[in-house]
């Protein structure tokens, strides 16, 4: 392999679909960073965006070949993730689609950079990718035609959604029409993208409460759903699946309810109380077969974002209601953590709580600490949900310091007022090392050492040697896997 082909990552997949609905991947892969190229499976049929299962990484061979093998009945939407890069793929049966896929391409910040689809919806699976580059601009084109130029909200007139449905998705009406995609795809994609854009009017009208009452607002989300109804199909098979049933079957329960905060319940099922967390009762209104898989996937989301907040306690009563559920197994780490406070599931020992440092500047407050060691920093606030986000990413990044000898610290940008907050997500989350928080002095310190001119703004990641200097005040985030591990490796200087 000559030296510029190993700088062109090239990433290329064949999916064939037999008719006995086994999909095929197979392909090369050249990467300079190692980045983990994992399949999204499909659990029971649905569109599965939220379980990155390790047994379904794509691990090539030493010439960088690999083959993947899944089984779907019926059309769906696979994800794929090269490194932090979705590529999402409509794919029905008797396809043959490849896929090359330019690694080096995805910083150029373009909405296809890097991919190129070859085969039967190509073009549509092209622009789809591209469309959803940006999930908030599409929300942003539509909500600007619908509400600021043709005041929707105010008027109430259906004739502004239906304009806006249309210019948004116009793209993929011109691929249709021009047999460039088939009409499942547009049933499928352009029918899951009008829904997601709907959920946000959904949205409007029975939790932000702008422009009428509750009760008002919940009738007039379901005129929004007799007008544009919501089918089975898509709740399963699209990769907005799960935000359109979550707006569908909230409408649904919110009949039963006097205002959006939806209340926590206490059910009996067989004799036995359950508790519903009131973030996820409205679960209780759809059927078992979409209640089973898509209420464990809210509860591994919200975990990831609100770690303090979820238990054990609501894993026991969703699986009172839904033993059988194809998605239990990942009801436990490291899919979903069940750590609390009380030490039960964390080993306190590995927690250390600093006192808030009287150091007036970054470095002095190092030297003072952590003299002689390697220090990673994590900036970080218990309100802060990017940040809490990348906590899931933990495990490989510890498993790496400690083997180099590394020290994980944890400066969180709390107010003084959020401390127990901050304390109660430290052990949530499981964040071994250790804690402090930042005060004025220091946080100008930081901002005007370090980031000078621009808009300070977490999670940031800063790499400290063993001589106390600050070798990388901008590491990448620990959710680009390898990448990270690769520039640790250089900074550090280890072998």
């Amino acid at each position: 392999m000559t030296p510029l082909k190993k700088m062109l990552t090239l990433f290329c997949l064949t999916i064939a679909l037999n008719s006995n609905g086994q999909v095929i991947i197979k392909g090369y892969i050249y990467d300079s960073i190692h980045n983990r190229v994992m399949v999204y499976q499909p659990i029971n049929g649905f569109c599965n965006t939220v379980i990155e299962n390790p047994r379904w990484e794509i691990k090539p061979d030493k010439n960088g070949y690999f083959k993947f093998a899944i089984h779907l009945n019926k059309p769906n939407t696979l994800t794929f993730r090269i490194g932090l890069r979705p590529v999402w793929l409509f794919v029905e049966p008797n396809d043959t689609i490849e896929l090359i896929i330019d690694v080096n391409k995805f910083k150029n910040n373009s909405s296809n950079g890097g991919i190129v689809i070859k085969g039967k919806n190509a073009k549509g699976n092209e622009y789809f990718n591209s469309f959803n580059y940006q999930p908030g601009k599409k929300l942003g084109d539509f909500e600007f035609i619908v509400d600021d130029s043709l005041k929707f909200h105010k008027t109430h007139d259906f004739k502004a959604i239906d304009i806006g449905l249309a210019k948004v998705t116009e793209r993929f009406d011109t691929l249709l029409r021009s047999s460039q995609i088939t009409r499942s795809f547009y049933d499928l994609v352009v029918g899951g993208i009008k829904q997601d854009l709907l959920a946000s009017e959904i949205r409007y009208f029975i939790v932000s409460q702008k422009s009428m009452s509750f009760n008002n607002g919940v009738k007039f989300a379901e005129e929004i759903y007799k007008r544009y109804p919501v089918s089975q199909d898509i709740i399963k098979s699209s990769i907005f699946g799960n935000i359109i049933a979550h707006y569908y079957y909230k409408t649904i329960a919110s009949d039963h309810y006097t205002s959006t905060h939806l209340a926590d319940s206490t059910i009996n099922i067989n004799g036995k109380e359950a508790f519903i967390n009131r973030n996820l009762v409205f679960w209780l209104y759809a059927p078992t077969d979409i209640q089973e898989v898509l209420w464990p996937f809210s509860l591994i989301q919200l975990k990831h974002l609100f770690a303090d907040s979820y238990s054990e306690r609501d894993i026991e009563s969703f699986l009172m209601l839904n033993a059988n559920s194809p998605v239990k197994e990942y009801l436990k780490p490291p899919y979903f953590g069940t750590f609390n406070i009380t030490g039960v599931f964390t080993d306190s020992s590995l927690i250390k709580i600093m006192p808030a440092p009287k150091s007036l500047t970054l470095q002095n407050f190092i030297e003072t600490n952590f003299a002689g060691k390697k220090l990673f920093i994590d900036f970080w606030a218990s309100w802060c949900a990017p940040c809490k986000q990348e906590f899931q990413f933990n495990r490989q990044l510890d498993s790496f310091c400690n083997k180099y000898n590394i020290t994980r610290l944890y400066i969180s940008f709390d107010e003084p007022v959020m401390k127990s907050s901050m304390l109660t997500n430290i052990y949530a989350y499981n964040l071994k090392g250790y804690h402090t928080t930042v005060n004025d002095d220091l946080f100008q310190d930081i901002k005007n050492d370090f980031y000078p001119g621009e808009q300070f703004s977490i999670p940031r990641y800063l790499l400290v040697n063993e001589n106390g200097k600050v070798v990388n005040a901008d590491a990448p985030r620990p959710s680009s896997g390898n990448e990270l591990l690769n520039v640790m490796k250089r900074d550090y200087k280890l072998h």
